[in-house]
């Protein structure tokens, strides 16, 4: 399972320089605490957002064409980050921790979402969402004080009509894109993701996919 959708050859020469595909899901779609970025399998950014300049005290103009490598503080684990993708698969969301340095030489840790941008079956980037850790709800790292079982037996309550929503809204997929592939009315899609997310007990998309994460994640 996961919660970026899958990318389509159409849309990930877009994704090197719209955040808008990124589907800032984690902030409920205003990405004020969130940072998008793209780059290449060379590491070499192809989008930055704004955001990044409060989120990491970087200005996007000094992450724009340079690689990753350059904002990498010596940090155990950041080799790791930047050579991870090349094992990645192509249909799954990964959550990653990495350290830079912000514009005066601050380190600043990041939780990354990191997915594989596939263009006719081969990859050619990456598409990711940043989050500055201390800012990060501290079950985004760890979440032992969510109850899998519990959150396994809410969503046994979901009829079959808003599951299909909700693991569309998982995926990433926007209301009039859901609507579109099940051929039913957008009234329909939200009457069925406010049910759910009422049965599931959260008021934000944030929450929705934190404890659904974490409560499916043997699945994933």
């Amino acid at each position: 399972m996961s919660f970026l959708q899958e990318f389509h050859p159409e849309n990930a020469e877009h994704l090197f320089t719209a955040h808008g595909q990124a589907l800032p899901l984690l902030a409920d779609g205003h990405g004020a605490e969130l940072v998008f970025i793209t780059y290449d399998m060379q590491n070499i950014v192809r989008y930055v957002s704004p955001s990044s300049v409060q989120v990491c005290r970087v200005d996007p103009a000094q992450w724009l064409h340079h690689s990753l490598t350059l904002r990498m503080t010596d940090r155990p684990g950041n080799t790791d980050f930047l050579n991870a993708i090349t094992a990645y698969e192509y249909d799954r969301v990964y959550r990653d921790q990495c350290e830079i340095f912000d514009e005066i030489g601050n380190r600043v840790g990041l939780t990354v979402w990191r997915r594989l941008i596939v263009l006719h079956g081969t990859p050619v980037g990456v598409v990711a969402i940043a989050k500055r850790i201390e800012e990060c709800i501290p079950s985004a790292v760890s979440n032992s004080d969510i109850d899998p079982v519990s959150v396994r037996k809410k969503i046994a309550t979901l009829t079959r009509g808003e599951r299909e929503v909700i693991d569309m809204v998982i995926q990433g997929q926007l209301n009039k894109a859901i609507a579109s592939n099940l051929k039913i009315a957008m009234r329909t899609v939200e009457s069925r993701r406010s049910k759910a997310m009422s049965k599931m007990g959260v008021t934000r998309l944030a929450e929705l996919v934190r404890i659904w994460i974490a409560a499916t994640e043997g699945d994933m």
